[in-house]
């Protein structure tokens, strides 16, 4: 930081000869320049003094002198009496009063009162640059708190930039400025300034939430630094714009891990079919009995990295969306001559996109890097789902007709462990994908058990996971 004093008269003089060049250019005027030139806003600093005769004892009235050349001077006059002299040094961008002070003397304006107006400046304005640098309190410390110690690419949060202090402890002055600069995604809420992923705060209070985005890609997780500077660059912001502030001594930092999200679906089906003494249900149904049942559901799932090593990733559930269809159908025929009679009926239960939470579906992805493989584990417990039966009997039999039709509904609750692995190529996966045939996995034995109970079954499970980012 540099303390600069600048001449008043000599800075008037140059923005009466910018102002003259720009016209003598055809530069058109700027009113807003120009009332800032005329209130001194293009300094930071300036005097302001008022200097007051309070008692008169005697004038001496000012005279004409031949002077060089022969050209004549005029010699102003003196007052002589009791004088006072009121020193204010402020703060022109904002008009405060930094300190302020006032002296008093016997005599002249001029002579008399230099040694009261010496002692004015050395005891109470000096040294001037540390008084402005108390009053300033400029940041000097803080403390950054992520939201969250991990984030998914192309997530947000928010980052606080807190306990802003200055040397003595205390809060900033509020117009004062910080820059936070990160080193991977970017800041939404800031205004950029001309270095790289920087971005300028006012200080405010001692506190400042910054409003965080990790980058899209994949390739840029990692670790990613957020480190906050202060700045000696402030002042009104028409005349300053936050865009033009410039870092200056580093005050705080903190770190946290970007990582790649896995996102894709999980499929499952399960149908069965039966007819006649085909198995156990359509047995039941007699000989002219027919049985379907068609179990499917589907997840949009999103896992997040919770720990790992070299060796092993493990990610938890994000988020789950569920879809769900079940369906039972079974239908009993008799006939015999003009007699028929028809029984069927039909169930249907289904949940269309119901964000699900940790305790209706707890999965777990684990890949393991030495083996390269991975295994997608956990659990489907689903209450709440609505459900609809229908069931019809017709009866024709001789000259008597019947169709009558009834309906219920209700809930219903499903439960399923899932346990899907697989393998992949490559030092680390971008894509986890496959199906299992759950019949071919079971051993014949239970097959043939399924199978005379519920008859052609078919039972499948599908997966698709991509590392969210990916390009």
């Amino acid at each position: 930081m540099v303390y600069e004093e600048l001449s008043s008269e000599g800075r008037i003089e140059l923005d009466e000869l910018v102002e003259a060049i720009g016209e003598a250019v055809g530069a058109p005027s700027d009113p807003q320049a120009r009332e800032a030139f005329k209130n001194l806003m293009d300094a930071d600093y300036i005097w302001k003094g008022t200097l007051t005769l309070n008692r008169v004892d005697e004038i001496e009235p000012g005279y004409w002198e031949e002077g060089y050349l022969g050209r004549e001077d005029y010699v102003p006059g003196q007052a002589y009496g009791d004088w006072t002299l009121n020193m204010k040094l402020v703060n022109v961008q904002f008009d405060e009063v930094v300190q302020e002070g006032s002296t008093s003397w016997k005599g002249s304006a001029s002579g008399s009162g230099s040694g009261a107006i010496k002692n004015l400046a050395r005891t109470v304005f000096s040294p001037v640059d540390n008084l402005i640098y108390d009053y300033e309190q400029i940041p000097w410390s803080c403390k950054v708190e992520p939201e969250e110690d991990r984030l998914s690419v192309g997530d947000t949060m928010s980052i606080t930039i807190k306990n802003i202090r200055d040397p003595k402890g205390r809060e900033p002055k509020p117009w004062q400025r910080i820059v936070v600069k990160v080193e991977k995604g970017e800041i939404t809420n800031g205004v950029k300034t001309f270095e790289e992923k920087s971005y300028a705060f006012l200080a405010n209070d001692g506190e400042v939430e910054v409003k965080y985005k990790a980058p899209e890609y994949c390739r840029e997780s990692g670790t990613e630094k957020v480190t906050v500077y202060n700045s000696c660059d402030w002042g009104q912001e028409w005349m300053r714009p936050l865009r033009t502030t410039a870092k200056g001594k580093e005050i705080g930092d903190d770190e946290f891990e970007i990582s790649c999200d896995w996102k894709g679906t999980i499929e499952s089906i399960f149908e069965t079919r039966s007819t006649g003494n085909q198995s156990l249900i359509s047995s039941i149904l007699l000989d002219d009995g027919e049985f379907k049942g068609k179990t499917s559901w589907s997840m949009d799932v999103v896992f997040k990295l919770n720990r790992g090593n070299d060796r092993v990733k493990i990610y938890d559930l994000k988020s789950a969306r569920f879809w769900f269809s079940d369906e039972i159908e079974g239908e009993l025929e008799l006939e015999k001559k003009s007699r028929k009679v028809t029984i069927s009926s039909a169930d249907k239960s289904q949940v269309r996109g119901r964000n699900l939470n940790r305790s209706e579906c707890n999965l777990e992805l684990i890949i393991d890097l030495k083996t390269k493989t991975y295994k997608i584990k956990g659990f489907l417990l689903v209450g709440d789902i609505q459900s609809q039966g229908k069931g019809r009997l017709q009866v024709n039999v001789g000259g008597l007709r019947a169709d009558e039709k009834d309906s219920d509904e209700g809930v219903e609750e499903y439960s399923e462990q899932i346990y899907i692995e697989g393998k992949y190529s490559g030092d680390f996966p971008w894509k986890l994908e496959g199906n299992m045939d759950e019949m071919e996995e079971t051993p014949l034995e239970f097959q043939e058990f399924i199978e005379g109970i519920a008859g052609e079954v078919r039972s499948e499970i599908r997966w698709k996971l991509d590392r969210k980012g990916r390009e």
